[in-house]
């Protein structure tokens, strides 16, 4: 039995992860968006991976967290030291999930996430260098001389002031 409740969600379990009613499990189980297999006390249990899938597809970003059940089982495993490939066939779990829990169950107790980024302080900074730009490029450019007739320039003016300092020495 406890084989099957991890790798299995009830109608009550799936209706949390699925984020509705156990009425509306129903619905999917009777529109054939779900399966059931029922127990010998009448229970129904759906499969892990289905109600994921579909949960997912809802856009519940949550149903991705692995249930509890699953992560006790799996760390009991860690504790044991028994290798991926024997979890993976014991809890019937995608070795990404094992993976996962590994890092979980490797992380301190004490250990907190990176904040998210806020992208939107990207995206105003952006805005407003793209503006910078734009206005940059819109400005009519002013032709600047180049080094060579800078320098062609400055010396004409040098010997222009030669030739009139001697022509005025001369006329003295």
């Amino acid at each position: 039995m406890e084989a099957k409740k991890a790798t299995t969600f009830t109608r009550t379990e799936a209706a949390r992860v699925l984020g509705c009613s156990r009425t509306r499990v129903q619905q999917f189980e009777k529109d054939g968006r779900l399966t059931a297999l029922v127990d010998q006390n009448g229970v129904h249990h759906f499969a892990r991976a289905d109600v994921l899938a579909l949960a997912r597809s809802r856009g519940r970003a949550h149903a991705d967290r692995v249930h509890g059940t699953i992560a006790a089982e799996v760390f009991s495993l860690f504790r044991e030291s028994v290798d991926l490939p024997e979890i993976v066939m014991r809890t019937q779990q995608s070795p990404a999930t094992i993976r996962a829990l590994y890092e979980e169950y490797r992380r301190p107790l004490g250990h907190r996430p990176h904040s998210p980024v806020d992208v939107a302080d990207y995206e105003r900074s952006s805005r407003e260098l793209d503006e910078k730009i734009a206005a940059l490029q819109a400005r009519p450019t002013v032709p600047r001389p180049d080094a060579t007739a800078a320098r062609e320039s400055h010396v004409r003016v040098v010997n222009d002031c030669t030739s009139a300092a001697r022509s005025h020495a001369g006329d003295k």
